[in-house]
């Protein structure tokens, strides 16, 4: 439970079935983002509908909200690419609340999404069904990672049910879906709230769904 201003500076990796409630005063800042690997859950609650915020950023090639990617830091503070990295993506739900998520634009490490996988990302499962949601995906040409979705290379078995909620999803690849080069089996399920996807280029919208 968060009910003040709170920033944590290292990546925050979810263990088990977390669930993370935010309330009206809330403010919390996760500037590398909320792993949540293969095995877990986050689950995010505003004390009411849109109540309390969150401000999570991608790090590298992993998701703000999400799985980790393959570019990693070693303890010299180097960044090296690691085909060992668990990049599993969880289950990630978000019910209620203010769910502000970045993939930053970061060079060649810009693969990952705001909400869901980061590079070579495997699997996973994405529900929205209530709260304001906004997700940017990595800006410029040549950023091949969506708003909400896996990452670039994913691959296995991914679900996003959007069912709820005001969604926006700003990018120049995919809004929702797979990033570029994906090999993954990808259902999106759509049966309410009202979702916007952006262009980056025009910063107009591409698509409204609903009301």
């Amino acid at each position: 439970y968060v009910n003040s201003a709170v920033t944590i500076q290292d990546r925050i990796t979810v263990n088990g079935d977390v669930t993370l409630i935010l309330g009206i005063t809330a403010r919390l800042e996760a500037l590398q983002g909320i792993k949540v690997s293969g095995g877990n859950s986050l689950t995010i609650y505003g004390a009411t509908a849109n109540a309390g915020s969150l401000y999570a950023y991608s790090f590298l090639s992993s998701a703000a909200i999400g799985s980790d990617g393959n570019a990693t830091i070693d303890d010299n503070g180097k960044i090296i690419i690691s085909s060992d990295a668990d990049t599993t993506l969880g289950t990630i739900t978000i019910n209620s609340g203010e769910v502000n998520t970045i993939a930053v634009a970061d060079g060649n490490y810009s693969t990952s999404a705001a909400i869901g996988g980061g590079r070579y990302s495997k699997g996973g499962t994405i529900n929205i069904n209530g709260g304001d949601v906004y997700a940017e995906a990595p800006s410029g040409w040549g950023k091949y990672a969506p708003a909400i979705g896996p990452g670039e290379l994913s691959s296995g078995d991914v679900t996003i049910n959007i069912t709820g909620g005001t969604v926006t999803a700003k990018a120049n690849y995919t809004a929702i879906g797979s990033g570029y080069n994906a090999d993954c089996s990808l259902k999106l399920n759509i049966s309410g709230g009202n979702i916007a996807a952006v262009s980056y280029e025009t910063n107009t919208f591409l698509v409204t769904i609903g009301s």
